[in-house]
């Protein structure tokens, strides 16, 4: 790994010309190849040591010639060095990228997942703050479009005592598709806010797009009947403000959505936390490619001082 790293550097600090279009392509193709083998591996201080050098990343074209957006493969670069932070639990210093990245360059949008995610994971009066910056920000007419970066804002939102700008965050998704994640969480919500009528209606919409939708969908295609996940959290939140209203009328229906989603749906333990910030994670096809790069790469470098003719071949060899 170390010798690895050190003939990246060597490669990116040497290789001239050094502001060419081509050279700078095969830098960038490099440095992501050797960001995803950290990510893979969860090598943090090997991650670290390469992000932190300016030197280094300046001349491997960190940002785009005459803009101020990334230079192509550093988006993920960026989101692998991120990830790499979350995984480690470093949520404060993944906001702290973030928001140190928002001032030199235009951040593309997918950064904005981890953003949110480590924020929830905060879950503090300070962390809410930065998550609103990350939502109004000048991404944010993409922002308020994406699940998975509305999605935590909107349970931070909740468990910061905003429940009702939460529901009203998470509605403004688009409703083309309506996931099963969203509908649980919006579920949660309503609960919360003693709206156990409008809640039972969000889940009877759900259960008949699914009859209409998605199980023919899925059959057509040959996946056979898709099963649900809901989160007994979602189950609990419901159940308990039905039965503090005593409505003969409210209990039924409930139980008939119950019998329904019982027949088509897992009911987890896990929280709608959880299940919201799951790990972003790489295909098996792609850990399996990256992972025979690297065993071809090391054994192409006899050495620190490998010629860089030698990497520039391997580099070429695998977008053959």
């Amino acid at each position: 790994m170390k010798v690895t790293q050190h003939a990246l550097n060597h490669f990116v600090k040497t290789k001239q010309p050094f502001r060419d279009s081509a050279v700078l392509l095969k830098k960038s193709q490099l440095l992501k190849d050797f960001m995803l083998m950290c990510r893979l591996h969860k090598w943090k201080d090997t991650a670290n040591s390469t992000w932190n050098d300016d030197h280094f990343m300046e001349l491997a074209g960190y940002t785009d010639q005459g803009s101020n957006k990334l230079a192509m493969n550093m988006p993920t670069v960026t989101l692998c060095y991120l990830d790499i932070l979350y995984e480690k639990k470093l949520y404060q210093a993944v906001i702290d990228e973030i928001l140190k990245l928002e001032k030199v360059v235009q951040l593309p949008v997918f950064v904005y997942v981890l953003g949110m995610m480590a924020c929830l994971k905060m879950n503090t009066e300070e962390s809410l703050n930065v998550a609103t910056g990350f939502y109004n920000g000048s991404n944010n007419k993409q922002i308020m479009k994406i699940s998975r970066v509305v999605h935590p804002y909107s349970l931070l939102l909740h468990k910061q005592g905003n429940t009702s700008l939460a529901l009203e965050t998470v509605s403004l998704l688009p409703t083309k598709h309506f996931p099963y994640l969203r509908a649980g969480i919006m579920v949660h919500f309503l609960s919360h806010l003693n709206r156990p009528d409008e809640a039972c209606s969000l889940l009877e919409v759900m259960l008949r797009n699914y009859d209409r939708q998605d199980k023919p969908l899925a059959m057509a295609r040959g996946q056979g009947i898709p099963k649900l996940i809901f989160s007994m959290e979602t189950v609990k939140s419901l159940t308990d403000v039905i039965r503090t209203h005593k409505d003969a009328s409210l209990n039924a229906r409930l139980g008939g959505v119950f019998s329904r989603l019982d027949k088509i749906a897992s009911i987890t333990d896990q929280s709608i936390d959880t299940l919201v910030t799951a790990e972003i994670d790489i295909s098996s096809f792609e850990k399996a490619r990256k992972l025979k790069y690297l065993k071809k790469w090391e054994r192409r470098i006899d050495d620190a001082d490998a010629e860089i003719e030698d990497i520039d071949q391997l580099e070429d060899s695998q977008h053959r």
